[in-house]
């Protein structure tokens, strides 16, 4: 079993970067070098040749690897998939899977679950059977769970909802206040303060702390017109003047490294979900939703309304049920609740009333307690 290297794009080169981008047609958006080793291994063999290499099960659904995925799913030469979890190796401390290919072509795909390896569990599926979920990979028994979770007459989250990551600073001590009153004892100006939830600070159908705070600043900005907040900043100019957006130009040095769009981050109401939740967890999605609007970190998905139309209540009570926790615990496990995937959720195009009663009711119990 090969094992390539692990090496993000973030480590990269520029140079190496733009080589790869040439030479190899997976290399996409924020692609790990292990996925290029697939590519180059798959090219090397022969027409019988056989490619086994046990890398991050981020391969699965991540976006990134999309391209890699179309590739060996399209020309069906995927044989086998053994997601063997965290813990494989002292170093990395990732989750891996073991793949298996052979450029002969496949009719079937072996789909082993070796979280538990003593007592793995297998499946089988057709060759083209992830071709219906845009090639995302997922290791579970096929059934009609599945087909109903992705009717054709359903819509996707995405396709109604504006779907994003919170804010990401580049330097949390700089930006975060454990509250408004130890912000303005470092001399913040109020008027660059908002209230902020990290992951940590929700629950399901609940926020459990709205007392942390942000400076926001974006490129609209002038930190001259704040000088008490400048003072504060210039302690941490250095570090955040070396920022890779700030050293490019996109920021300056005191701006939010990914300010994300104000105007959305203000909207009052909008559903959080935790973006970070360890794969062994029983509870792999944990969402709220919020009617005061509070900023958060990249700790957390937001979920807004393009339009006037499908409730809220009734996308938070689809997000915390047991069928979306299957759906992430098989099709779209990941340590992360990326926006990509929820973005492909699919749901029905009227809401549910009853299902909104309910939502209405829970929050309501767990305000009161």
């Amino acid at each position: 079993i090969g094992n390539p290297p692990y090496i993000n794009v973030q480590l990269m080169s520029e140079e190496d970067k733009t080589l790869y981008k040439k030479l190899f047609s997976s290399f996409f958006k924020r692609c790990d070098i292990f996925a290029l080793f697939i590519e180059n291994g798959l090219s090397l063999s022969s027409s019988d040749g056989i490619l086994t290499y046990i890398i991050p099960s981020v391969i699965h659904s991540n976006l990134s690897y999309q391209k890699i995925r179309d590739m060996i799913l399209n020309k069906h030469w995927l044989a086998e998939v053994c997601y063997t979890g965290g813990k494989v190796f002292n170093a990395p401390t990732v989750d891996t899977t073991i793949i298996r290919c052979n450029k002969h072509g496949n009719d079937k795909i072996i789909l082993k679950d070796a979280v538990n390896f003593s007592c793995h569990k297998i499946y089988e599926v057709d060759k083209d059977y992830f071709s219906k979920f845009q090639n995302v990979i997922s290791i579970g028994e096929r059934n009609t769970i599945y087909d109903k979770l992705f009717n054709k007459d359903f819509i996707t989250i995405g396709s109604a909802f504006t779907v994003f990551q919170g804010i990401v600073t580049g330097n949390n001590p700089a930006f975060i206040f454990e509250n408004e009153d130890d912000a303005h004892s470092h001399g913040v100006d109020t008027a660059l303060l908002h209230p902020l939830c990290h992951g940590r600070d929700i629950g399901r159908y609940e926020i459990k702390s709205r007392e942390r705070r942000i400076i926001y600043i974006d490129n609209s900005i002038d930190i001259e017109d704040y000088p008490n907040t400048e003072k504060w900043l210039l302690d941490f100019k250095e570090q955040l003047s070396k920022r890779r957006e700030a050293k490019k130009g996109i920021i300056s040095w005191c701006g939010l490294q990914w300010p994300r769009v104000k105007s959305e981050l203000d909207i009052k109401d909008k559903i959080l979900i935790q973006n970070t939740r360890n794969e062994s967890l029983k509870q792999r999605l944990v969402a709220t939703i919020d009617d005061s609007g509070v900023y958060s970190t990249q700790g957390i998905n937001f979920i807004i309304p393009k339009e006037e139309g499908i409730s809220l209540y009734f996308i938070l009570g689809i997000l915390n049920s047991k069928l979306m926790n299957y759906l992430f615990a098989t099709k779209f496990l990941n340590l992360a609740i990326k926006a990509e995937y929820l973005k492909k959720v699919m749901i029905p195009s009227e809401s549910n009333g009853n299902i909104i009663t309910i939502v209405k009711e829970i929050l309501h119990t767990i305000r009161l307690n």
